[in-house]
């Protein structure tokens, strides 16, 4: 199986726009077909309307899956103004991903939540979101991701491990390959001066 690598050597492997619930359990057929229309607008750069749309879905129907598409178009795309000039939003994207939880906990939600925490740096917090993804919902990315948390605080052994299970799912990664060895290296450093 040949595995997406991450566009630099060290960051985190996802698709921004595929994270969008395409999963949801939809309540009714209004809200599939605004949610529909909304992910077209985002697959056609239509950012201000699809924003408007998945706001609108949040607003008629307040339930997890209009919450984890709002916060998670917040997260990934920004905030936008009816020109389509936009800034950025993730803290308003986590409180919508937060308020998602709250009804039902997603692999989704948890990988968008350790992707910004990931980027700020939280690698402890990041790490724990993309491990309860993992507990609901293996892949290659999520696995990869936590690895790389736990690389990042230098908890090589853990890294090392769940490399090597992403190396499982996608023996044909060369990010993964090299993390894994590195933790490894760095791992025996540590006990031979330890």
């Amino acid at each position: 199986m040949k595995c997406t690598a991450p566009a630099t050597g060290g960051s985190l492997v996802f698709c921004r726009r595929d994270i969008v619930m395409k999963e949801a359990i939809f309540l009714d057929t209004d809200f599939e077909i605004i949610n529909q229309s909304a992910l077209e607008a985002l697959s056609q750069n239509e950012l201000y309307k699809a924003q408007t749309l998945f706001r609108q879905n949040a607003k008629k129907t307040h339930c997890f899956a209009t919450l984890n598409n709002l916060g998670v178009f917040h997260v990934y795309e920004g905030l936008f103004k009816p020109d389509n000039s936009g800034h950025n939003a993730k803290k308003f994207g986590v409180s919508y991903l937060k308020k998602a939880e709250k009804y039902q906990k997603s692999n989704l939600t948890l990988i968008a939540l350790g992707n910004v925490s990931f980027e700020v740096k939280d690698y402890e917090e990041a790490s724990k979101n993309f491990r309860q993804a993992c507990e609901l919902k293996s892949d290659y990315a999520t696995v990869y991701n936590l690895a790389l948390s736990f690389f990042r605080q230098d908890r090589y052994e853990d890294a090392l491990t769940w490399f090597e299970k992403a190396l499982n799912i996608c023996d044909n990664s060369d990010y993964a390959e090299t993390y894994a060895a590195s933790a490894f290296h760095r791992l025996t450093d540590n006990l031979v001066m330890g």
